[in-house]
Protein backbone atom coordinates (compact mmCIF):
# COMPACT_ATOMS: atom_id res chain seq x y z
CA UNK A 1 0.00 0.00 0.00
CA UNK A 2 2.88 2.39 0.86
CA UNK A 3 4.46 1.82 -2.58
CA UNK A 4 1.13 2.53 -4.27
CA UNK A 5 0.76 5.95 -2.57
CA UNK A 6 4.40 6.78 -3.33
CA UNK A 7 3.79 6.15 -7.03
CA UNK A 8 0.65 8.31 -6.98
CA UNK A 9 2.55 11.19 -5.33
CA UNK A 10 5.32 10.93 -7.95
CA UNK A 11 2.75 10.92 -10.78
CA UNK A 12 1.00 14.00 -9.29
CA UNK A 13 4.34 15.82 -9.09
CA UNK A 14 5.07 15.05 -12.74
CA UNK A 15 1.65 16.42 -13.80
CA UNK A 16 2.18 19.65 -11.84
CA UNK A 17 5.62 20.08 -13.40
CA UNK A 18 4.10 19.49 -16.83
CA UNK A 19 1.55 22.28 -16.23
CA UNK A 20 4.30 24.68 -15.20
CA UNK A 21 6.33 23.91 -18.31
CA UNK A 22 3.38 24.28 -20.73
CA UNK A 23 1.75 27.35 -19.12
CA UNK A 24 4.02 29.95 -20.76
CA UNK A 25 3.86 28.42 -24.26
CA UNK A 26 0.03 28.40 -24.01
CA UNK A 27 -0.06 32.14 -23.17
CA UNK A 28 2.38 32.86 -25.96
CA UNK A 29 0.28 30.91 -28.44
CA UNK A 30 -2.82 32.90 -27.31
CA UNK A 31 -1.04 36.21 -28.02
CA UNK A 32 0.32 35.05 -31.33
CA UNK A 33 -3.17 33.98 -32.41
CA UNK A 34 -4.30 37.63 -32.25
CA UNK A 35 -1.28 38.87 -34.27
CA UNK A 36 -0.57 35.96 -36.61
CA UNK A 37 -3.81 34.30 -37.76
CA UNK A 38 -2.09 32.31 -40.46
CA UNK A 39 0.74 30.86 -38.30
CA UNK A 40 -1.38 29.73 -35.32
CA UNK A 41 -3.19 26.84 -37.06
CA UNK A 42 0.13 25.29 -37.95
CA UNK A 43 1.47 25.74 -34.40
CA UNK A 44 -1.67 24.32 -32.81
CA UNK A 45 -1.64 21.33 -35.12
CA UNK A 46 1.94 20.53 -34.19
CA UNK A 47 1.18 21.03 -30.48
CA UNK A 48 -1.89 18.76 -30.61
CA UNK A 49 0.15 16.01 -32.21
CA UNK A 50 2.65 16.28 -29.39
CA UNK A 51 -0.01 16.40 -26.62
CA UNK A 52 -1.78 13.32 -27.95
CA UNK A 53 1.43 11.34 -27.66
CA UNK A 54 1.64 12.01 -23.93
CA UNK A 55 0.22 9.21 -21.77
CA UNK A 56 0.19 9.41 -18.03
CA UNK A 57 -0.31 5.85 -16.82
CA UNK A 58 0.75 3.86 -13.81
CA UNK A 59 3.51 1.33 -14.60
CA UNK A 60 2.39 -2.27 -15.10
CA UNK A 61 -1.28 -1.22 -14.63
CA UNK A 62 -4.13 -0.66 -17.07
CA UNK A 63 -4.64 3.07 -17.76
CA UNK A 64 -7.71 4.60 -16.17
CA UNK A 65 -10.16 6.63 -18.31
CA UNK A 66 -8.84 10.18 -18.75
CA UNK A 67 -10.60 13.53 -18.73
CA UNK A 68 -9.82 16.20 -21.37
CA UNK A 69 -8.52 19.54 -20.05
CA UNK A 70 -7.89 21.71 -23.06
CA UNK A 71 -5.54 19.76 -25.25
CA UNK A 72 -3.82 17.90 -22.40
CA UNK A 73 -4.81 14.43 -21.21
CA UNK A 74 -4.78 14.06 -17.42
CA UNK A 75 -5.27 10.64 -15.89
CA UNK A 76 -8.14 10.57 -13.47
CA UNK A 77 -7.25 9.45 -9.92
CA UNK A 78 -7.39 5.73 -9.37
CA UNK A 79 -10.05 4.58 -6.92
CA UNK A 80 -8.72 4.04 -3.43
CA UNK A 81 -8.78 0.37 -2.57
CA UNK A 82 -9.59 -0.35 1.04
CA UNK A 83 -8.09 -3.56 2.26
CA UNK A 84 -10.62 -6.07 3.42
CA UNK A 85 -9.66 -7.81 6.66
CA UNK A 86 -8.63 -11.38 6.12
CA UNK A 87 -11.22 -13.78 7.52
CA UNK A 88 -10.02 -15.55 10.60
CA UNK A 89 -10.77 -19.18 11.25
CA UNK A 90 -13.30 -19.79 13.96
CA UNK A 91 -11.92 -21.42 17.08
CA UNK A 92 -15.32 -22.59 18.22
CA UNK A 93 -15.26 -26.24 19.07
CA UNK A 94 -11.48 -26.36 18.79
CA UNK A 95 -9.62 -28.01 21.58
CA UNK A 96 -5.98 -27.18 21.93
CA UNK A 97 -3.91 -30.27 21.90
CA UNK A 98 -2.52 -31.19 25.26
CA UNK A 99 1.03 -32.18 25.84
CA UNK A 100 1.68 -35.94 25.74
CA UNK A 101 2.36 -37.41 29.21
CA UNK A 102 5.92 -38.30 30.01
CA UNK A 103 6.80 -41.96 29.64
CA UNK A 104 6.53 -43.85 32.89
CA UNK A 105 9.67 -45.59 34.18
CA UNK A 106 10.23 -49.08 32.84
CA UNK A 107 10.65 -51.96 35.26
CA UNK A 108 11.83 -55.51 34.63
CA UNK A 109 9.29 -58.03 35.94
CA UNK A 110 10.18 -59.82 39.17
CA UNK A 111 8.70 -63.25 39.90
CA UNK A 112 8.43 -65.72 42.75
CA UNK A 113 11.69 -67.45 43.82
CA UNK A 114 13.77 -65.09 41.69
CA UNK A 115 17.02 -63.59 42.98
CA UNK A 116 17.76 -60.07 41.78
CA UNK A 117 19.19 -56.87 43.24
CA UNK A 118 15.96 -55.09 42.28
CA UNK A 119 14.13 -57.16 44.92
CA UNK A 120 15.75 -54.99 47.61
CA UNK A 121 13.96 -51.86 46.34
CA UNK A 122 10.71 -53.80 45.89
CA UNK A 123 10.72 -55.07 49.47
CA UNK A 124 11.65 -51.66 50.89
CA UNK A 125 8.77 -50.00 49.08
CA UNK A 126 6.35 -52.65 50.33
CA UNK A 127 7.61 -52.04 53.87
CA UNK A 128 7.20 -48.27 53.52
CA UNK A 129 3.56 -48.82 52.58
CA UNK A 130 3.04 -51.41 55.37
CA UNK A 131 2.45 -54.37 53.07
CA UNK A 132 5.48 -56.08 54.65
CA UNK A 133 6.75 -56.00 58.20
CA UNK A 134 9.89 -53.96 58.81
CA UNK A 135 12.99 -56.09 58.34
CA UNK A 136 16.24 -56.27 56.42
CA UNK A 137 15.71 -56.43 52.67
CA UNK A 138 17.11 -59.30 50.60
CA UNK A 139 17.58 -60.11 46.95
CA UNK A 140 15.26 -63.12 47.22
CA UNK A 141 11.65 -63.03 46.03
CA UNK A 142 10.19 -65.46 48.54
CA UNK A 143 6.71 -66.26 49.91
CA UNK A 144 6.54 -63.19 52.17
CA UNK A 145 7.34 -60.87 49.28
CA UNK A 146 4.84 -62.66 47.05
CA UNK A 147 2.05 -62.32 49.65
CA UNK A 148 2.83 -58.62 50.12
CA UNK A 149 2.70 -58.05 46.36
CA UNK A 150 -0.65 -59.85 46.16
CA UNK A 151 -2.03 -57.63 48.94
CA UNK A 152 -0.85 -54.55 47.06
CA UNK A 153 -2.41 -55.79 43.82
CA UNK A 154 -5.70 -56.49 45.61
CA UNK A 155 -5.79 -53.03 47.18
CA UNK A 156 -5.19 -51.40 43.80
CA UNK A 157 -7.61 -53.61 41.83
CA UNK A 158 -4.87 -55.31 39.84
CA UNK A 159 -4.75 -58.94 38.80
CA UNK A 160 -3.55 -60.88 41.86
CA UNK A 161 -0.65 -62.86 40.43
CA UNK A 162 1.87 -62.36 43.24
CA UNK A 163 4.45 -61.41 40.59
CA UNK A 164 5.72 -57.85 40.42
CA UNK A 165 5.06 -57.21 36.75
CA UNK A 166 5.80 -53.88 35.10
CA UNK A 167 2.36 -52.38 35.75
CA UNK A 168 2.43 -53.38 39.42
CA UNK A 169 5.84 -51.78 39.93
CA UNK A 170 4.88 -48.60 38.07
CA UNK A 171 1.99 -48.07 40.50
CA UNK A 172 3.96 -49.27 43.53
CA UNK A 173 6.76 -46.74 42.97
CA UNK A 174 4.42 -43.88 42.04
CA UNK A 175 2.78 -41.25 44.24
CA UNK A 176 -0.58 -42.95 43.56
CA UNK A 177 0.37 -45.99 45.63
CA UNK A 178 -1.85 -46.34 48.71
CA UNK A 179 -0.68 -47.51 52.12
CA UNK A 180 -1.92 -50.83 53.43
CA UNK A 181 -5.06 -50.24 55.51
CA UNK A 182 -7.67 -52.66 56.79
CA UNK A 183 -10.60 -51.13 58.60
CA UNK A 184 -14.14 -51.83 59.72
CA UNK A 185 -16.24 -53.48 57.04
CA UNK A 186 -13.38 -54.92 54.98
CA UNK A 187 -13.35 -58.58 54.07
CA UNK A 188 -11.10 -61.00 52.25
CA UNK A 189 -7.82 -62.83 52.55
CA UNK A 190 -6.06 -59.89 54.20
CA UNK A 191 -8.63 -59.76 57.01
CA UNK A 192 -8.42 -63.51 57.45
CA UNK A 193 -4.63 -63.29 57.72
CA UNK A 194 -4.96 -60.50 60.29
CA UNK A 195 -7.39 -62.59 62.35
CA UNK A 196 -4.95 -65.50 62.28
CA UNK A 197 -2.11 -63.28 63.47
CA UNK A 198 -4.19 -61.72 66.24
CA UNK A 199 -5.38 -65.17 67.34
CA UNK A 200 -1.81 -66.47 67.46
CA UNK A 201 -0.88 -63.52 69.71
CA UNK A 202 -3.90 -64.06 71.95
CA UNK A 203 -5.86 -60.95 71.01
CA UNK A 204 -8.60 -62.59 68.95
CA UNK A 205 -10.86 -65.37 70.16
CA UNK A 206 -13.81 -65.31 67.70
CA UNK A 207 -14.20 -67.36 64.56
CA UNK A 208 -11.93 -66.85 61.58
CA UNK A 209 -14.33 -65.63 58.90
CA UNK A 210 -12.31 -63.05 56.95
CA UNK A 211 -14.64 -60.21 57.92
CA UNK A 212 -13.44 -57.15 59.84
CA UNK A 213 -16.26 -56.73 62.30
CA UNK A 214 -16.56 -55.58 65.89
CA UNK A 215 -14.56 -58.50 67.30
CA UNK A 216 -11.67 -57.97 64.89
CA UNK A 217 -11.69 -54.24 65.54
CA UNK A 218 -11.58 -54.78 69.30
CA UNK A 219 -8.65 -57.20 68.96
CA UNK A 220 -6.79 -54.79 66.69
CA UNK A 221 -7.21 -51.89 69.14
CA UNK A 222 -5.93 -54.08 71.98
CA UNK A 223 -2.84 -54.97 69.97
CA UNK A 224 -2.18 -51.30 69.13
CA UNK A 225 -2.58 -50.22 72.76
CA UNK A 226 -0.28 -52.97 74.01
CA UNK A 227 2.43 -52.01 71.52
CA UNK A 228 1.98 -48.25 72.08
CA UNK A 229 0.71 -47.65 68.55
CA UNK A 230 -1.86 -45.11 67.47
CA UNK A 231 -5.26 -46.65 67.96
CA UNK A 232 -7.14 -46.41 64.69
Amino acid sequence: MEKKWQKRRERSARIKLFFKRTRLPLLTVGGTFLTAFIIIPLALGAYEARAESIEVTAPNKQAQPSAQVGDIQIATPEPVMTAEPFPTESTEGFTAPTDAPEDMPRYAPLVFEQRDEAVHALQQRLMDLYYMGSDETTDYYGPVTRDAVMSFQRAHHLKETGDADEQTQQILFSSAAQSYIINQGCSGEDVLTLQHELKELGYYEDKLNGYFGTATGRATAAFQKKNKLEIT
